[in-house]
């Protein structure tokens, strides 16, 4: 295959250069990177795009809900990248179109028109009051991962719902991104209005071109943790040291270290909803520890549950647990093997380079290693509690300076869940639906109507 790029609706095929897969050492394929031409072409259709009134904009994305489309090649080219199984990357692609419808039915709840001959996106504050809200004047220039074929759809409906032209950088893993441009120009969005890059991070000329970009967009939207962001995306030696990000709305999502609370028997749902919550092990809302409430034959029932998972070839339509890379898997080694004498173990055994099984972490004691953090791999780490508060302060305890991304409530009947769960320290509570299934209109403390515009008050 051959990503090409998309500069106001026409593909460009400059600069080929060579992907390869992590796990698939013999699986190739091209795409393309851009020259300062095709850098300025960018920023010059971006420009220029026409921008539709609200209500047309919400129309248009559930149009491309209609239009986005894929084909068994891009999923297997997606697991191919991530070596997450084959059923779980086609769920993600299965939920472009929901995300399109989602976005504006959410943002519509929120917001409504105020004048029929002026249609704005506005808030109710008060009576008579409103917050009105408008993009800045420019572009947006989004830079999105390859581990989560939902992050392209979710910045592209955000961004059209809004009203804000944007470059999209896609990661050479993502291979919904030109399906998910394509959607909307067909769906009749100005196609100078989304625009498809990649950039070949070892090529010549990516640093400036990068630069490029960022210098002249109003917002920048990234994913990945400050480590990696700081280096690569804001700061750049071109003569001199310049902060990319000064003066500029930065929408930055960095991980997830999601989190659960559950009670009862694990029953059918309970298990569903656990390997959605363990089966996304590269995806940062992917629960990582859970807090489990009365129920002393859990652990024992969620370690067999575990062990029933097929582990295999990501293609393999039958498989549960794809691959990890090594690297992540001789880091969860080294965990477990530091932690061995502080908690019972389940699973995790090494089966090749790229693949363990699933590892269950049960302990009542002090582990900060895999309670506190995100660890991207197959791996659960749950402790037992008397009750609900006491789960919500061992979640507390273990949640850095930053606020969990999400934390779920499993198994629990609404009218169990007292108002002490609003004191948990995160940003999205959810009742029985997993953290994989986060608003698209929100991200760890991004909301992304009132960060991506400017606000202003209109009384009327």
């Amino acid at each position: 295959m051959h990503d090409t790029l998309l500069i106001g609706g026409k593909e460009y095929r400059p600069n080929p250069f060579a992907g390869r897969s992590s796990f698939y050492p013999d699986y190739t394929f091209q795409l393309s990177h851009p020259g300062p031409l095709e850098v300025s072409q960018a920023i010059g259709a971006v420009r220029k795009a026409d921008i539709p009134a609200l209500p047309k904009r919400a129309g248009l994305l559930r149009e491309a809900a209609a239009k986005f489309n894929y084909s068994n090649a891009d999923v297997e080219h997606c697991v191919r990248m991530t070596g997450m199984p084959l059923r779980l990357v086609a769920g993600l692609f299965d939920q472009v179109p929901a995300i399109f419808h989602e976005v504006p039915e959410r943002m519509g709840a929120r917001f409504h028109s105020i004048g029929k001959q002026d249609p704005r996106l506005a808030e109710t504050i008060g009576q008579g009051l409103y917050r009105v809200l408008a993009p800045p004047d420019g572009f947006c220039y989004a830079i999105t991962p390859g581990n989560d074929p939902r992050a392209a759809a979710i910045v592209a409906a955000n961004l059209a719902y809004l009203g804000f032209p944007f470059i999209l950088r896609a990661s050479i893993r993502d291979t919904a991104a030109p399906l998910i441009i394509r959607a909307l120009i067909a769906a009749g969005f100005d196609p100078r209005f989304s625009n498809l890059i990649y950039l070949d991070r070892n090529g010549p000329q990516a640093a400036e071109s990068h630069a490029r970009l960022a210098s002249a967009s109003s917002a920048i939207w990234t994913f990945g943790p400050s480590a990696a962001i700081e280096p690569t995306l804001r700061y750049q030696q071109i003569g001199q040291r310049q902060d990319l990000f000064e003066g500029k709305t930065v929408l930055r999502h960095a991980s997830g270290n999601c989190a659960a609370v559950t009670c009862g028997q694990l029953s059918e749902g309970g298990r569903q909803q656990l390997y959605a919550s363990i089966g996304y092990p590269i995806v940062c809302t992917a629960t990582k520890s859970m807090m489990v409430v009365d129920n002393a034959s859990w652990e024992q029932q969620a370690a067999e549950y575990l062990h029933s998972l097929v582990i295999g070839d990501p293609l393999d339509p039958d498989t549960q647990v794809g691959y990890v890379e090594p690297r992540y898997l001789d880091y969860l080694a080294s965990l477990r093997e530091k932690n061995s004498l502080r908690g019972s173990f389940y699973g995790g055994e090494r089966r090749s380079k790229f693949q363990a099984a699933p590892l269950l972490v049960a302990s009542s004691e002090e582990l900060p290693d895999f309670f506190a953090q995100e660890i991207p791999a197959y791996v659960l780490a749950i402790r037992p509690c008397r009750d609900l508060a006491e789960a919500i302060a061992q979640i507390n305890h273990y949640t850095g300076a930053e606020p969990r991304l999400a934390v779920a409530f499993l198994n629990f009947p609404r009218q169990q869940l007292s108002r002490e769960i609003l004191s948990v320290r995160a940003h999205a509570l959810l009742v029985n639906r997993s953290t994989t299934t986060l608003l698209p209109t929100f991200h760890e403390g991004n909301d992304y109507a009132l960060q991506l515009s400017q606000s202003r008050f209109l009384s009327l």
